[in-house]
């Protein structure tokens, strides 16, 4: 028999060889798919894994869904029995507020911002409405709350606003972020948002060369302070604070030892805010890039290149090395 086997491999060894390459083709096809399955169910299993995961940092983000919307209106339903003048502490007092948007109340969300907030941002009632409000709560919001510094202007909170995921259905993870900070005054809790710290009054005067110039008040931002200059020019002459020569000739001063230099948003201000006339006096705002850090370092305001002859000035062929250039500073 044996014989026969190999006789008939002999004369057909093609055809054998033809069926052993289809069977061992047929077993490795086999494995391939069996690996593929494999490999799509830990693939499931991995993304259903990930799933969970996104899910639990949201809800440790803003918390459980279900929880966060009885626990939202277990808070509004408690924070309508009070008044503003009775909030027992600083996060009770934003999420007051954030509870009056959320219901659409603007007329009480706005008499919860200090006076300083609504002077420096929104004066009137339709300019909150249209520049915060609208903006942030055209759907209902979940807040999340961080103390973050505490200053002389109150304590100032890191405020994330998210979607409220039963009310919008929106599962997205994405926040709208704010700075609020909260001060007393008069037995009341009152709000400055939007990154506005609050002002300090500084009311300080420094002449030179027919020059004075006070700086009347500060007001501060999360990513920076905001001057407010008066000018008067007492000289015969047009004069020019700076030409915008470059973009450090104006400059704050500050840091423990009052050797911390920040640059000036000089730029955003015109030649008519810093040309003046013979006998002039203007008022303006200019900016500084000084983020906010708790801390009140700032010393002085200093116009490195200031003009006393503009008309002169701008004749010169060489304005880099015009002679009429000085110094003007004011110390606070």
């Amino acid at each position: 028999m044996w014989n026969k086997l190999i006789r008939y491999f002999n004369q057909n060894r093609k055809k054998v060889f033809r069926i052993c390459i289809i069977i061992v083709s047929f077993f490795l096809v086999l494995q391939f798919l069996n690996q593929m399955v494999k490999q799509e169910k830990q693939q499931e299993y991995e993304n259903r894994i990930m799933a969970n995961q996104m899910g639990q940092n949201l809800v440790n983000q803003v918390g459980n869904p279900v929880e966060n919307k009885i626990e939202e209106q277990a808070k509004v339903n408690e924070i309508s029995q009070t008044t503003t003048t009775n909030i027992l502490n600083e996060e009770s007092a934003i999420k007051q507020f954030i509870s009056y948007c959320n219901e659409g109340k603007v007329t009480e969300a706005y008499s919860m911002l200090s006076e300083n907030c609504r002077e420096e941002l929104f004066q009137t009632e339709e300019q909150f409405r249209k520049n915060y409000y609208e903006s942030k709560f055209q759907t209902k919001k979940v807040s999340n709350l961080l103390s973050w510094i505490n200053s002389s202007y109150g304590r100032t909170y890191r405020v994330r606003l998210y979607e409220n995921l039963l009310e919008s259905g929106d599962n997205s993870d994405v926040a709208i972020e704010d700075y609020i900070t909260v001060d007393k005054i008069n037995d009341q809790y009152v709000l400055n948002i939007n990154a506005y710290m609050g002002r300090t009054q500084l009311d300080k005067s420094s002449s030179a060369y027919g020059i004075t110039i006070t700086v009347r008040n500060k007001n501060v931002y999360n990513e920076y302070e905001q001057y407010n200059l008066m000018i008067q020019n007492e000289t015969d002459q047009v004069i020019c604070l700076d030409p915008k020569e470059n973009t450090s000739s104006t400059y704050l001063v500050g840091g423990e030892d009052k050797k911390v230099t920040y640059t000036s948003y000089i730029h955003e201000l015109t030649e008519e805010n810093l040309v003046l006339q013979p006998g002039e006096v203007k008022t303006f705002n200019i900016k500084f890039n000084k983020s906010f850090n708790g801390r009140d370092t700032t010393s002085a305001i200093y116009f490195s290149n200031a003009v006393l002859d503009y008309e002169g000035y701008l004749a010169s062929q060489d304005k880099a090395n015009y002679n009429k250039k000085v110094l003007l500073y004011v110390n606070f």
